[in-house]
């Protein structure tokens, strides 16, 4: 007994040793190559899906499978963006995954749990991540929707408005005018009276000439003799004349200054006509000073779900080819299920708002190859840690017989970084950094776009910028003051259309406390600038007047002496002429005793 007990411990040792060790080795060669293998086709397949679905590059690091615990973990995941192939539509440093063993037998991938961490948003990339022979996505359709014809007319406004202060309009003042014109008559009514006093001067020097020589031979001029007193009487009266219009030169403009002084209020009233302004409409003012800061994150919002729609299609997908032999028999009441599942994904990542790092975590149920078939709709939910919180919730469903997406984000105590309103030089807003909450609320039914988008500021403090057609008249100051009364801003954004022509309304408190403020800031510019404009005018008709009558005194100290010669010159003659006239009884009596008609 004890022999043969020996002879079989023999024989099974020599079997096994020999028999069973090459097996057992081989076996586990092949349950490691089964990893690899295992490993490689799931890089691959997870590498070609993602960019038949993404439409950009994927990339996995590294992928390791645990055959016995049926789990898998992908390493470094990057996934570009197909709108920016510069730019990573989302990373993330390792994906674990938890695989349903019983599913891999009915050839389906049904993972019950799973762990994506390192997650990030919008990283760059240092390669572009286009696939070859496509193209980014094209997002012209985005270009202007926010209507620009909002903007041209705001501009426009601007222009209108800066071209108003930008005329001189003091030369326009007709107290100005009237001031010009009567210092312009004034050199040909100096003219004319210096050619008067010229010719006086002439004719007295002639005059003198002629009382000479009828002195020297009375005989030969009695006639003239005769009238002297006459000639004398009418040049003294010519000086007369003269020097009474010289002497009145001052009030010669007397009718000028009266004039010139009633239109001064005619002064008033022009620059009260020529500084109106009509009002900007305030919708017209919210798109024009929002529209740069807005076209941006709604693009990208739209361009968001453009891309969740390109990944879950709106329409059932055709059954796939089977590359499997048989085919699939399904019972009465029974429904057709997905080749891929996950159950749900934890989260953990972070992601940029406002240029703030945020802590995520969160969770994706129910994502699914062909989510018509499941029953349940995908979902995405987002929270993040700290004191700011924020909340994401996306749904896309595609069990209803119309494709519904649903994004719902509440973000309350926000701080957003320093903004710029405006894009002219002529009115520019600059936004102190404030806290705000943000509310987003999209729905996407089929192509139908709906929803709105709602963003609160508090103690916002506003500095404004404006041409330098304004900003001599102090307009900047006032504005600011204005400006200074607002406590807070709401932007409302209505989304409406569909998913490739997007339309939106902007509406915010911004247009009308900024209209309200302008409004406010222009009262007090313009009557500020009407004064100094009277001011101005006042001392150019003041300075002119003061240059006429600085002329007149030259003219009245040039002209009066040559009067005065004038007047003496007369003088002597009057008194010379005051002599007996001359008879023919006195040259009779006065002729030489010698002469015949003695």
């Amino acid at each position: 007994m004890m022999g043969r007990n020996l002879g079989r411990l023999d024989w099974f040792g020599w079997f096994g040793w020999r028999h069973v060790l090459p097996w057992s080795v081989g076996l586990l060669g092949l349950f490691a190559v089964a990893h690899y293998v295992i490993a490689w086709a799931i890089e691959q397949e997870v590498v070609q899906s993602g960019e038949r679905r993404v439409g950009a590059r994927v990339k996995v690091g590294d992928t390791r499978v645990n055959l016995l615990g049926s789990r898998v973990s992908l390493h470094e995941i990057r996934v570009a963006n197909p709108q920016s192939p510069l730019r990573n539509l989302v990373e993330a440093d390792r994906c674990d995954v938890q695989f349903d063993a019983a599913s891999l037998l009915r050839k389906q991938a049904v993972v019950r749990y799973g762990v994506v961490t390192g997650l990030r948003f919008g990283t760059p990339r240092e390669t572009s991540g286009a696939l070859a022979g496509n193209a980014a996505d094209d997002d012209s359709a985005l270009d202007g929707w926010l209507d620009e014809a909002s903007t041209c007319a705001a501009q426009d406004w601007l222009d209108r408005l800066h071209q108003r202060f930008d005329r001189d309009l003091v030369e326009q003042l007709e107290s100005i005018q009237l001031a010009d014109e009567l210092l312009a008559r004034w050199p040909e009514q100096a003219t004319g009276l210096e050619n008067r006093v010229t010719a006086l001067r002439d004719r007295t020097s002639a005059f003198h000439a002629k009382v000479r020589a009828a002195q020297e031979n009375p005989l030969r001029h009695v006639e003239f003799l005769d009238k002297l007193p006459t000639e004398i009487a009418s040049i003294a009266e010519q000086v007369t004349a003269l020097a009474h219009d010289i002497e009145n030169l001052p009030s010669v403009a007397e009718e000028d200054r009266r004039a010139i002084i009633a239109a001064r209020e005619h002064d008033e009233q022009l620059l009260r006509e020529e500084l109106q302004f009509e009002p900007i409409d305030t919708n017209v003012l919210s798109a024009y000073l929002l529209q740069k800061q807005l076209s941006g994150p709604l693009a990208d919002l739209v361009g968001w779900l453009r891309l969740v729609r390109r990944i879950v299609p709106a329409n059932a997908e055709p059954a796939a080819a089977h590359h499997h032999r048989g085919r699939d028999v399904l019972f009465t009441g029974c429904q057709p299920t997905s080749d891929f599942l996950i159950r749900k994904l934890q989260l953990q990542g972070t992601a940029h708002i406002a240029g703030q790092p945020f802590e995520l975590v969160g969770t994706l149920s129910e994502v699914t190859d062909k989510p018509a078939r499941h029953d349940q709709p995908i979902r995405l939910r987002l929270t993040t840690r700290g004191s700011r919180p924020l909340e994401l919730v996306a749904t896309i469903d595609r069990t209803g017989p119309v494709a519904r997406d649903q994004l719902l984000v509440d973000c309350g105590g926000i701080v957003l970084p320093k903004l710029q309103f405006g894009r002219s030089e002529k009115l520019r807003l600059s936004l102190a950094p404030t806290t705000a909450s943000l509310h987003v609320s999209i729905l996407l039914e089929g192509d139908k776009l709906s929803g709105d988008v709602q963003l609160v500021q508090r103690e916002v403090e506003i500095t404004p910028t404006v041409g330098q057609e304004l900003g001599r008249r102090n307009f900047d100051g006032e504005l600011q003051k204005a400006l200074g009364e607002i406590d807070s801003l709401t932007t409302r954004i209505s989304l409406a259309g569909t998913i490739d022509q997007p339309k939106c309304e902007v509406w915010s408190n911004l247009g009308p406390a900024v209209a309200d403020a302008m409004n406010r800031a222009l009262v007090r510019t313009t009557a500020g600038y009407t004064r100094d404009l009277l001011t101005e005018s006042h001392d150019r008709v003041d300075e002119r007047l003061a240059d006429l009558d600085r002329q007149i005194a030259d003219a009245q100290a040039s002209l009066e002496p040559q009067l005065v010669d004038a007047t003496d010159s007369l003088d002597q003659l009057s008194k010379k002429t005051t002599v007996e006239r001359l008879s023919r009884d006195h040259l009779g009596r006065r002729l030489p005793a010698e002469s015949l008609f003695r």
